[in-house]
């Protein structure tokens, strides 16, 4: 498809999800972008961005990038991203020829997908990022030209994830069948195990052709399974206890971190309590794995590296709020030195001595003396009783 022909495409487009279009990029843009990274635009780019610099869709916010956001890498062979998505969780990447203008490769995790900015676009416009015969679904065809057909042990944690969802009713057996069907179409040669799978009447058979795959239900098998909770939840599909069993079912101190872990558990308590919040409290804890999904699981592996970093500043965090309150607590407990605690009790020998000579001087109307031996008695015991206390602390 030529870039005329995608631009044509574009000004005609109609949906499914609207397109909101940056004005065209002066001549002066341009050519400063080409001078400051040392960069020369192929010529479908220079048509497109008169067009437009750049476009932003409303599915999972994808952005064909303008040329002021453009970060050219020039260590990266005159690479740079051209289009991303999810605020640049993924991204495809230009890579130009610098010894021929109009020679430039279009490419996704580092796999060659097309020659042709208006074919990328077409893409695009056909499927979206994740629809069928979208930018996804390319990048598996073209992966499967390249590698070969896909093995079922590959996809050992996300068909383990179908198991659950499917028992726990948080998955649907037409996702788990799309998908089958998915690698289906894209591979020339499929594994037999891919067409029952898509073939399967019921989630019983579904289930049953899952128990025969070997279950890889580490960290990022319940991460997932947080962020398809929530999306439910979300939904409302499933109850809010519902959720809380699921939670706790996937809870692990052997795996998960220990904020995760006792997150979880203070969650439960205030469930139990019948605490209005508390479908409140599951969804700001599960609002953290989001961006899982059954369709980004090229992405779980970044999505969890995010997520361990983040994780490991609170729990630095909290060893450090823990090992300040022990030294807090260590230093109260320390015994005072004796220099010190006959310091605090001469002092308070002196505020109590000054109180009862205070006391001592009340008269009333008549000029009398005032008998206050009840409350100096209790100013001296006040003082005993502190001197006690300051003495203990020595031994």
């Amino acid at each position: 498809m030529k870039i005329t022909d995608a631009i044509d495409l574009l000004k005609s487009y109609k949906g499914p999800d609207r397109l909101t279009f940056r004005p065209p990029a002066s001549e002066e843009l341009i050519a400063g972008f080409e001078q400051s990274f040392g960069v020369a635009l192929p010529g479908d780019f220079k048509t497109f961005y008169r067009f437009a610099n750049g476009f932003e869709g409303e599915e999972d916010m994808f952005n064909m990038i303008s040329l002021e956001e453009i970060h050219v890498d020039k260590s990266d062979n005159n690479g740079f991203p051209i289009a991303e998505y999810m605020i640049y969780s993924d991204s495809w990447e230009l890579q130009v020829n610098p010894l021929n203008e109009n020679g430039y490769v279009i490419s996704y995790s580092g796999l060659e997908l097309t020659h042709s900015l208006g074919e990328f676009i077409g893409r695009f416009l056909k499927g979206g990022v994740l629809g069928g015969y979208g930018l996804y679904f390319w990048h598996d065809e073209m992966r499967a030209k390249h590698n070969g057909p896909s093995k079922p042990e590959k996809f050992a944690r996300l068909l383990a994830i179908f198991r659950w969802g499917l028992i726990n009713r948080i998955i649907e057996i037409e996702q788990v069948k799309d998908w089958a069907d998915h690698i289906v179409l894209t591979e020339e040669e499929p594994d037999y195990f891919f067409m029952e799978l898509s073939m399967a009447k019921d989630a019983n058979g579904v289930i049953a052709l899952l128990d025969t795959q070997k279950r890889e239900e580490d960290v990022i098998f319940r991460r997932v399974l947080f962020g398809l909770i929530y999306n439910c939840l979300i939904k409302a599909p499933i109850a809010p206890s519902d959720a809380m069993d699921m939670l706790y079912r996937l809870n692990s101190i052997d795996v998960l971190t220990y904020a995760e872990f006792s997150s979880i558990i203070n969650i439960e308590d205030a469930f139990d309590c019948g605490e209005i919040e508390a479908k409140d409290d599951i969804l700001v804890f599960l609002e953290q794995y989001k961006s899982f999904s059954l369709f980004n699981y090229d992405m779980w592996e970044c999505y969890n590296r995010k997520l361990e970093e983040e994780f490991s500043v609170v729990e630095r965090d909290n060893s450090r709020k823990a090992a300040w309150q022990a030294l807090v607590s260590k230093e109260r407990a320390k015994p005072l030195t004796k220099s010190k605690a006959f310091a605090v009790i001469g002092l308070l020998a002196v505020v109590f001595m000054s109180l009862a000579y205070l006391a001592s001087m009340y008269r009333d109307s008549f000029g009398n003396p005032i008998a206050l031996s009840p409350i100096i008695t209790l100013l001296l015991m006040l003082f005993f009783l502190s001197a006690k206390a300051t003495i203990k602390r020595i031994y």
